[in-house]
């Protein structure tokens, strides 16, 4: 029974060796692991930097994966961030010199975790041109929706296919794909609107112009109305001026449509006054705040005064907005009085209006 228990113990003793001597290996492979890693990340990390400091004139040779990977990452962000069309020229004239759409694309089918390919990919989405939005379409229809890493996949072929745009027939086919998206994934407004707005960045005036005079959406929804706010990106013109007064007056029954419009037409600093005045009194309240926010911009300063009733409305992000508005102009509160006395006499003595002008005069807003 002895013998027996000391046999035991021996060998009890020998496997905890045993464990500890494995277990120390395995520390020691971890720390040489991680030292290897962390020195790839400083010397892609330095490397980066580098790049990112560097004079798009600057020939550069790209010796390793990690120079290749570096370097295209920092000039895909510069491409997407420039707006300049001469200087985004440049920049894509860099990565056909060197190739880096076709290095990167080879990089990323070698790759095996999802995380790294997803890393590879976002960079390969930002060297995107043209002749690759087939790849990126094909890519859109086999992927699947529900599977969380999947949908960061999808973000990045959306943006490939916005900033690889160059005919209205690519902008067409963009909102009917963010239109599908809308029904199976939950992606906010605003960034709908950021894939639109890079869309709009890159392709030729004319080509935007052509796709707003075909758009005609038979539904209204929040990528309709994204469309109509992107334009805020652009440079107004009287072209797109136009285009956007077609589209008023097909959709001006619309509330969403009417606001986005109107939103858009006061970036573009237009003066609409037959606008403001045939819905500053709208029953509807979204119309009338966006009519306080926006209206004095669009109408003249002689005419402020029909818009003084929404001093006392009932509605108090109505009051706020045009508040806010109002004090931009830093018009006299008793000159504001006396025009609110002259044209509507009746509210003179209301305590909504007597608020809004005390709030008006200490300028708490």
């Amino acid at each position: 029974m002895v013998d027996n228990s000391s046999d035991m113990l021996k060998i009890v003793w020998i496997i905890t060796e045993i464990f500890f001597i494995v277990s120390f290996i395995f520390l020691i492979i971890l720390f040489i692991v991680h030292k290897i890693i962390y020195k790839r990340n400083l010397y892609f990390k330095n490397k980066e930097d580098k790049y990112a400091s560097l004079d798009l004139e600057i020939e550069v040779k790209l010796s390793n994966e990690i120079e290749i990977i570096a370097y295209s990452h920092i000039i895909g962000l510069k491409l997407l961030n420039i707006r300049d069309k001469e200087k985004r020229k440049k920049i894509k004239d860099i990565i056909k010199k060197l190739n880096l759409y076709d290095k990167i694309f080879n990089i990323y089918t070698k790759k095996s975790t999802t995380q790294t390919r997803l890393y590879i990919f976002s960079i390969l989405a930002l060297l995107t041109e043209h002749k690759g939005r087939t790849f990126y379409i094909h890519m859109l229809d086999k992927k699947n929706k529900n599977n969380k890493d999947m949908i960061e996949f999808i973000r990045w072929i959306i943006l490939a296919l916005s900033i690889s745009s160059k005919t209205h027939k690519d902008l067409e086919q963009l909102y009917k794909i963010l239109q599908k998206l809308n029904n199976e994934l939950f992606f906010t407004q605003k960034l709908y609107q950021f894939f639109l707005v890079e869309s709009f960045y890159v392709i030729e005036d004319n080509e935007l112009i052509t796709f707003l005079n075909n758009f005609r959406p038979k539904e209204i929804n929040h990528i309709t109305t994204s469309v109509i706010y992107s334009l805020q990106s652009q440079k107004y013109s009287k072209d797109l001026y136009d285009s956007l007064m077609n589209i008023y007056q097909l959709y001006k029954k619309d509330t969403q449509m009417l606001v986005s419009i109107l939103r858009t037409l006061d970036i573009w600093q237009c003066q609409e006054e037959d606008i403001i005045f045939k819905y500053h009194n709208s029953t509807n309240d979204l119309i009338r705040i966006v009519c306080a926010k926006v209206g004095l911009n669009m109408i003249n300063e002689s005419k402020f005064y029909i818009l003084y009733h929404y001093l006392f409305d009932t509605n108090p992000y109505v009051r706020k907005n045009f508040l806010v508005a109002l004090s931009k102009y830093q018009i006299p509160y008793y000159e504001i009085m006396y025009d609110i006395k002259k044209n509507y006499p009746q509210y003179i003595t209301n305590d909504i209006l007597r608020n809004s002008i005390l709030q008006y005069k200490a300028g708490v807003l």
